[in-house]
């Protein structure tokens, strides 16, 4: 469901600032700190802690380096981690046991059972825990949400494709994870895995939901592309998420709401915490993605193996 921004823009100016501290400035830290900069009438950007105390402060002024995780975790409100993959899950940890509410960069974890020990100690502590899946605020994702019914939808299909700057983990994890996410967000059910071909640089899975089969492709290896394709019983929705371009039966193209994903994503944490409506993706939600990428991956490395999951494979952690 989508809601007048202009409507919403007011809320938080009569409420104190929730104060931010970022854990990790690195690209994806510099993202951050730019969207919550953007937002100031709903947060305060408190400070910044990354191990190299001069990646810390690179191209922000006035902004406190803490000398700390410790010293962030105790200055905010909110954490915002954007650390590397393998360190979501201490300062996670220690952050939720400090009581504060948690953004955390997508994967949520480097394993699922991370991810899970994520989720359960967010819901020990009565702490939300946000997950950075900034598709589901893609111009093209958002307008999807907006013109189409998730009953009405009768396939679905993603495609994505992309170098990685590191090869140290497969495409699933680090790209996939995203499209997983978005069967079971457009189709506003769980999604369960049924087939997985391919290997870690090139992978196929193909999903089931409550309303329709999803097939998700992944590659890092070609030219750069993001597409989605839904159809209903008289309809096909192609999305370019890469060129926010969003047509119907290859004629009719459907006006999207330009605001950068990542500003309407640090939007939506704000919303959610505040009491409104909002997409985020929660703990949960990424968890189950990461689940969805580690069980693929299983089940293309098991030899000679084409045939459909067993259902007692999918999702048995749930």
């Amino acid at each position: 469901m989508y809601y007048n921004r202009a409507a919403l823009s007011t809320v938080g100016t009569n409420r104190d600032l929730r104060r931010v501290a970022l854990v990790g400035h690195g690209i994806m830290g510099r993202r951050h700190v730019r969207a919550l900069l953007a937002l100031p009438d709903r947060v305060t950007l408190a400070g910044i802690y990354d191990p190299d105390p001069a990646a810390a402060v690179a191209g922000v002024a006035n902004v406190t380096s803490y000398a700390s995780e410790a010293e962030a975790i105790a200055d905010a409100d909110v954490v915002f981690v954007a650390s590397p993959i393998a360190a979501h899950m201490s300062t996670v940890l220690r952050a939720l046991r400090a009581r504060r509410d948690v953004f955390v960069e997508k994967p949520i974890g480097a394993t699922a059972d991370e991810s899970y020990a994520m989720v359960e100690a967010a819901e020990c502590s009565g702490r939300r825990l946000f997950v950075g899946h900034s598709e589901r605020f893609n111009p093209v994702v958002r307008a999807l949400r907006r013109v189409l019914d998730p009953t009405r939808i009768r396939t679905l299909s993603f495609c994505r494709v992309g170098a990685l700057r590191s090869r140290a983990r497969d495409v699933l994890l680090n790209l996939g994870v995203h499209d997983l996410d978005l069967a079971s967000y457009l189709t506003d059910s769980r999604a369960h895995l049924r087939a997985a071909f391919g290997r870690e640089d090139n992978a196929d899975v193909l999903l089931s939901t409550e309303r329709a089969p999803a097939r998700v492709r992944v590659s890092r290896e070609g030219e750069r592309e993001r597409r989605v394709l839904a159809t209903t019983d008289d309809a096909t929705y192609e999305g370019d998420l890469l060129r926010f371009r969003l047509t119907v039966d290859e004629r009719e193209e459907i006006a999207l709401d330009t605001e950068e994903p990542i500003i309407a994503q640090a939007r939506a944490v704000f919303d959610a915490l505040d009491g409104l409506p909002s997409d985020i993706a929660e703990g949960r939600d990424g968890a189950h993605a990461v689940r969805l990428a580690e069980k693929s991956l299983a089940l293309m490395r098991r030899p000679h193996t084409h045939a459909a999951a067993p259902a007692e494979y999918v999702d048995s952690a749930e």
